[in-house]
């Protein structure tokens, strides 16, 4: 942040204020305010503009480009994963596809339709480490959305329209999806300093500190694309849903890992199959009333393409680790002979029976 930006954010003659929050999860937050509207927030040593604050100066922050639809995850207390970053069509995919950005480096989130920032965290990997890991994994630790306790101290405005993050007339390559991370206290990989300020301006101030599970969502979403590209390349659909789910997705799971669909964002298989349904990946009919069956799959879609299966293992059918599938024995058959009851009698004389 130039001097130049900060004057600007923070006037002289403003009516500035600084307010100390302390977390539940023990990190303390300062929060600088410019006539109540919370402009910048510092947490551990590190100072991060408001979207408040972006919507005056959009250009402060490099923004990495999601979905519209994708927000309210966001809101929920999802991180960005890379699947979910959109970028602009045409553009070749390389080092510079996410810009210049180091890793833990201050960034904000935009929309599609609209550049005015909806998010703002720092980066989990490096822009050059975005590209190497082929769009997987998080992209941005989400601290602070419009619409959570920080924008809700200040005036509550909507989110102002600044234009679309491309320039007219380009095109965007198509993200996938925001894969949530869960939020929970006993998360072992845990992003805690989600600043969710749960604020009253009197004696005492509070912050809610969210940590996030590794992404359900996203080893959902893998073992889907993965039934998709190998154990379902050549069913003849329609397929049952249920059918699909235990028979191809279910033994796809990665050995080590335990997939709980309570644990997703969705919660429901249903729900997922609209998402990925609504990206144009499949398409979803009840052949029957009440039961649903996948009736095609887009094989020419752009995720289909450029998925590729990482692992071989399987988690979820008991199959061993670290060997993939286990290679065909073919049964061992022995020859066994019964003694009868007019044969026992002779063997009876030898001292057997």
């Amino acid at each position: 942040m130039s001097p130049d930006d900060l004057n600007e954010l923070l006037p002289s003659k403003g009516d500035v204020s600084a307010i100390k929050l302390h977390a539940h999860c023990g990190a303390s937050v300062t929060v600088v305010t410019l006539s109540k509207n919370p402009m910048l927030f510092e947490l551990d040593g590190a100072v991060y503009p408001t979207v408040y604050a972006l919507w005056k100066k959009p250009d402060m922050l490099q923004s990495l480009t999601t979905h519209p639809q994708v927000f309210s995850k966001l809101k929920g207390g999802a991180d960005l994963m890379l699947p979910g970053v959109v970028l602009r069509n045409g553009s070749q995919y390389g080092r510079t596809s996410f810009g210049n950005l180091a890793k833990g480096d201050p960034c904000a989130v935009d929309l599609t339709d609209n550049r005015a920032a909806v998010a703002v965290g720092k980066t989990a990997l490096s822009s050059t480490e975005m590209y190497e890991s082929g769009k997987r994994g998080k992209g941005v630790l989400v601290l602070h959305t419009y619409e959570d306790h920080l924008w809700q101290m200040g005036e509550a405005t909507p989110i102002p329209d600044l234009g679309p993050p491309f320039p007219t007339g380009d095109d965007v390559q198509e993200g996938d999806q925001v894969w949530a991370n869960d939020n929970d206290s006993n998360a072992g990989v845990a992003s805690e300093d989600r600043v969710q300020p749960e604020v009253s301006l009197q004696d005492s101030q509070t912050v809610e500190c969210k940590s996030n599970l590794e992404s359900m969502d996203e080893l959902l979403y893998y073992c889907f694309i993965k039934a998709l590209k190998t154990s379902a390349r050549n069913v003849d659909y329609p397929i049952l849903v249920s059918t699909f789910y235990g028979t191809h997705l279910l033994p796809g799971v990665p050995a080590g890992h335990v997939l709980d669909l309570k644990k997703t964002s969705y919660k429901k298989f249903g729900q997922f199959l609209k998402f990925v349904r609504e990206m144009g990946l499949i398409d979803v009919k009840q052949l029957t009333k009440g039961v649903e069956s996948i009736v095609s799959v887009c094989v020419d879609h752009p995720e289909m393409r450029r998925f590729k299966v990482v692992e071989e293992d399987v988690g979820y059918g008991g199959e061993p680790e670290g060997g993939g599938r286990r290679p065909y024995e073919p049964p061992q058959i022995e020859e066994l002979y019964l003694v009868s009851a007019h044969t026992a009698t002779f063997f009876k004389l030898f001292g057997y029976g």
